[in-house]
Order: C-alpha cells, then structure tokens, then sequence
C-alpha cells in the first residue's frame, strides 16, 4: 500500500457515517452494521461500532500508543515438559 492510499483510506474511514448505517442497517440480523470499501476490487469489511473506534484509533498519528511490553514486563511462569 502507497503512503497516499493509506491516507485517503484514513480520511475515508473518518468520513463514515456511522449513527446512518447504524440505522439502516438495523433490522440486520448480525452485529456488525458498518460496510467500510476497501480496496479498487470491491472488497467490503463490515464493523461495528467499537471496531471503527479502534481502527481510528490504530491508524491515528497523534493517538496515544499502547506500550510496548518487554519480556521483563510478563510475569508468566514457564514450564517444561
């Protein structure tokens, strides 16, 4: 994907109308309700609410990012067989 790809899809993605499709969308029979194009071959995603959320929130520069763990960070006790 080319840089200018990945902002139109971000300038897209905040231009959908979430509450519209929520509506039109009501009477659906499964959760997820928000067709999002993706794509020149006609390939749709469909999300929900949350998920759109979160997918702006990924693809935001100025979001605040999750740290990172280090392995030091896992408190995990590991068994061998």
């Amino acid at each position: 994907m080319y840089e200018w790809e990945l902002r139109t899809f971000i300038e897209y993605l905040y231009e959908i109308d979430v509450l519209y499709w929520e509506q039109q969308l009501k009477n659906a029979p499964y959760g997820r309700k928000i067709p999002i194009s993706v794509g020149k071959n006609h390939f749709i995603i469909v999300m929900n609410r949350p998920e759109i959320q979160e997918l702006k929130q990924l693809l935001s520069e100025t979001s605040n990012r999750n740290k990172l763990l280090k392995s030091t960070d896992i408190n995990y006790i590991l068994n061998y067989n």
